[in-house]
């Protein structure tokens, strides 16, 4: 799970929207999903870097948290000035094992009780905000660079859906596509967005990473 907010990212406010997401997919996946957060500013740069190393392709460092939807309401990366972790420690440890059955959205980690995660592909990396038409909204360009294939039929799909909920997703650009057998899905970053998104795509994210997989329809 991957928010992309240059003021959440500093602390200016508290990351709602990636938290959402992941409380959505956990209430409607099953298994349920173990996921990894991170909160980085807008910038091409950025966004490409943290892709990069989501997917494995270079070493993810110790910013990569494994953690739960509440978890990652109190994690420092997602919580504004005067807010408190209300768990001290509650975050899930760096050395404990990716489930068998279980889907892994955002990695796995390794069992050497180390600083970093494993370099396994996730089955999905989800970013969240960026995607936009400000000055700063480059998600959907650094995705585009980072993927192999674009999967425009579901991009559209999810956009289409949220116009029946308002207009002003025509200024959504939001794309989804591949590396390899991930899967990169950009969602809106305004929570009830991201909300909705989420429930419009996990009817779909295993079949998704299946047919990727060549399992077949």
């Amino acid at each position: 799970m991957l928010t992309i907010s240059d003021r959440a990212s500093q602390g200016i406010y508290a990351d709602r929207a990636g938290p959402a997401v992941m409380e959505e997919l956990e209430r409607l996946l099953s298994p349920p999903p173990r996921f990894f957060y991170r909160c980085v500013p807008d910038g091409y740069d950025s966004v490409l870097i943290a892709l990069t190393e989501a997917a494995g392709l270079t070493q993810r460092g110790s910013h990569w948290e494994a953690m739960s939807p509440r978890e990652s309401m109190n994690h420092p990366e997602a919580m504004s000035p005067g807010e408190t972790i209300n768990q001290p420690g509650a975050m899930f440890p760096r050395k404990a094992m990716h489930q068998p059955g279980t889907m892994d959205y955002t990695g796995t980690v390794n069992d050497s009780g180390a600083e970093s995660i494993s370099t396994a592909p996730p089955d999905w990396i989800i970013t969240v905000g960026g995607t936009g038409i400000g000055p700063r909204d480059t998600t959907p360009e650094a995705t585009r660079a980072f993927i192999e294939g674009e999967i425009p039929g579901l991009g559209e799909y999810l956009r289409q859906k949220s116009l029946e909920e308002t207009v002003f997703a025509v200024f959504s650009r939001g794309i989804v596509g591949y590396r390899g057998t991930t899967l990169v899905a950009n969602f809106p970053g305004s929570e009830r967005a991201a909300r909705f998104y989420a429930r419009q795509l996990a009817p779909l994210m295993d079949h998704a990473l299946r047919m990727r997989r060549g399992e077949g329809h």
